[in-house]
């Protein structure tokens, strides 16, 4: 996977997105997201005026 982020703020993208567990907590359980994180990961997106492409 190649990623590109422009504008600048990527860190901060993430850091808004993701939570935080205890380092000894082990890998989680994936069940992929739900409407409601992916409708959360459009809104921020937008705040930071990054789009998705999907080819």
């Amino acid at each position: 996977m190649i990623v590109t982020a422009s504008p600048a703020k990527f860190d901060s993208f993430v850091k808004e997105l993701g939570l935080q567990v205890p380092k000894d907590s082990g890998l989680p359980d994936f069940q992929g997201p739900t409407p409601e994180q992916m409708q959360q990961l459009v809104n921020v997106a937008e705040k930071y005026n990054y789009k998705f492409i999907l080819e």
